[in-house]
């Protein structure tokens, strides 16, 4: 998904993504629609917002001639809809500003994995075992 916009005083980041997301991961379900592809103008998507809980952000990028892994977490609360396609927004862990900051510095890439579920040790770990630098802000 993209990161598509910021509140500094809540401490917030919208994520989104054009596409669909599993019903699973979709948070009130009733809200949902099944709509041509915001893009694309056709095909089939679902579209809506995405659940509450815990969350770890990633992205795996290389980065001049090494691979680094981007790493934050937070708590996806829920959302309205305020564009077409699926959406979450989180409660960050750490400042958004620095957040926001260390993307750009770093020149780290957009489109990041979100996994509903706090698994940033592991990621960290696995990480530092393969001798993949670990961007954390």
């Amino acid at each position: 998904c993209d990161l598509i916009d910021i509140d500094e005083d809540k401490n917030t980041a919208l994520f989104w993504h054009c596409g669909q997301a599993g019903l699973k991961l979709h948070g009130d379900v009733k809200n949902t629609c099944s709509c041509d592809h915001s893009l694309a103008g056709n095909g089939v998507v679902i579209e809506g917002t995405l659940k509450a809980g815990p969350v770890t952000i990633c992205r795996m990028s290389q980065i001049g001639n090494e691979y680094k892994l981007f790493l934050v977490k937070g708590e996806a609360i829920p959302v309205d809809k305020v564009v077409k396609g699926v959406m979450t927004n989180v409660k960050m862990d750490k400042t958004v500003f620095d957040i926001i900051h260390t993307i750009a510095r770093e020149g780290i890439p957009h489109h990041y994995s979100i996994v509903w579920q706090d698994i940033y040790d592991d990621m960290k770990f696995f990480s530092e075992n393969m001798g993949i630098e670990v961007i954390e802000v």
